[in-house]
């Protein structure tokens, strides 16, 4: 075969252009660190470098996600715990309340103590994280309760309640023309608002909720000097609209403790709705007559994703926090000690003079209302507290399995953190040893190349250094 000049040389620059290219692609991987520069180098590491990347970016996702999540669920913690103390020191002065030890100013002083309990508890479940209401579910734009008045609100509120709310209580009225105080031992249901209109009946639903029953309501405005207020006849059943309470008498009751399974529904409208309240839209199921929006309160549970397949809630509810039940039911006691107001003693000098008494069997008269008067207010405040305590207990012990719930969440998701964090040193390790170049065989490799190329260029020198002109001489 004849080999020409031409040849040579043509074969001489495609070497080296060879060459060049091993030492500029064994520079690429050491400048930038990457086995390849472009797919059509390497396809199958570049399918499995966009698999790696893939799974590291979507780890990263749910760390974020894990991390939103745990900051919500201890900001919810600290309330929970701050709702629990406050229900602690409630049931510490429930106690003292119920004690014979003090007298009727000690005892409502106790229950503004409770109070202020009461508005902390409000403040508690209107904690916010990032702007957003933690306990209201999915409508974290609105607060659990009312933080200013709004006079212009008009709502249709649907209720439900149960046997166990119904409560056992000693209530008084006073007849304001003889001043005469009578108490009365009642069964009784309250309510978290006061003044609410258009109640007409207690519907009993059973367990799977169909209709039970109807018990008839009629509405009072007050109890005061009204002696059906806390006396219904067996059948009867007053929703008092200035306090809240729905007064049972005894068949009514018994019908409610019948159907024990079941559970109470109630169908009302509130207008005019006070700063503190608790907000309809969280709490109930209800319709907003001003603007015609319904809303639902179950099934408000917010998850978040936490890996393929895992959703974990991490809201817990203004109901678990601070029931509508427990709310009417503080409110509701709050007002008895509130309304214990006994008669001043100018009162009863001008009844009992106007009756004819006069000198020292005025004063003794006096001084027996007087008497009989701390005595009855004396019951109805030890009843009053005593059965607020065991309501507070019960209160407690479900905020408590709720905290315990919370607390259990939040372990879980520290696990979910472990793991992902586990995860994500997987991936970037597999996805470093697929695309990262080892520095030291590049180097190698480099200078080996480098050799190469500078032989081929010396070698490709001397045989161009030949030429037809040689021949020819």
């Amino acid at each position: 075969m004849r080999i020409t000049n031409q040849m040579t040389t043509s074969r001489m620059l495609i070497n080296i252009t060879r060459n060049m290219a091993a030492v500029d692609k064994f520079y690429q991987q050491l400048t930038t660190g990457k086995k390849i520069q472009f797919p059509s180098e390497g396809p199958i590491i570049a399918s499995r470098a966009l698999k790696f990347r893939a799974n590291v970016a979507e780890t990263e996702s749910f760390l974020s996600n894990v991390k939103q999540g745990t900051s919500w669920m201890e900001i919810t913690e600290k309330a929970m715990g701050n709702i629990t103390e406050a229900l602690t020191s409630i049931k510490e002065l429930c106690a003292q309340g119920a004690s014979d030890n003090f007298n009727i100013d000690n005892k409502q002083t106790f229950a503004e103590q409770i109070r202020g309990l009461l508005a902390q508890m409000e403040t508690e479940v209107n904690v916010t994280y990032t702007g957003r209401y933690v306990f209201s579910g999915y409508r974290t734009d609105k607060p659990p309760t009312l933080t200013a008045d709004q006079p212009g609100s008009d709502y249709s509120i649907t209720q439900y309640l149960s046997s166990g709310d119904v409560e056992k209580a000693r209530l008084w009225t006073r007849d304001e023309a003889t001043l005469e105080v009578s108490v009365s031992e009642t069964y009784r249901l309250k309510l978290p608002y006061t003044g609410v209109t258009d109640l007409t009946e207690l519907r009993l639903l059973d367990a799977a909720g169909n209709p039970a029953g109807v018990i008839p309501l009629e509405t009072l405005p007050t109890a005061k000097g009204d002696p059906r207020a806390y006396n219904p006849a067996g059948d009867k059943a007053y929703y008092i609209e200035d306090t809240g309470e729905i007064i049972l008498g005894e068949d009514a009751r018994n019908a409610v403790y019948a159907n024990a399974d079941g559970s109470i529904r109630l169908d009302y409208r509130k207008t005019g709705l006070k700063a503190g309240e608790l907000n309809p839209e969280i709490y109930f199921d209800c319709a907003d007559n001003v603007s015609g929006k319904t809303y639902r309160a179950a099934n408000q549970d917010i998850y978040y994703e936490f890996g393929v397949n895992t959703r974990v809630p991490i809201n817990t509810k203004a109901e678990t926090a601070l029931s509508a039940a427990a709310y009417g039911e503080l409110r509701s006691m709050l007002a008895v000690v509130d309304g214990v107001v006994p008669s001043t003693e100018a009162e009863l000098r001008e009844y009992f003079a106007a009756q004819g008494y006069v000198g020292d069997g005025l004063t003794e008269k006096i001084k027996e209302r007087q008497t009989a008067e701390r005595q009855q207010f004396s019951g109805v405040l030890h009843d009053a507290f005593s059965n607020m305590l065991g309501i507070v207990e019960k209160r407690s012990s479900q905020v408590s399995k709720e905290y315990t719930r919370l607390g259990s969440g939040m372990n879980r998701l520290s696990l979910i953190q472990n793991r992902l964090e586990q995860d994500a040193l997987s991936y970037e390790s597999l996805m470093s040893e697929n695309e990262d170049v080892d520095m030291l065989q590049a180097t190698m490799d480099l200078n080996a190349a480098n050799y190469v190329y500078q032989m081929a260029l010396k070698a490709g020198g001397s045989i161009s250094q030949t030429s037809l002109a040689d021949f020819i001489r």
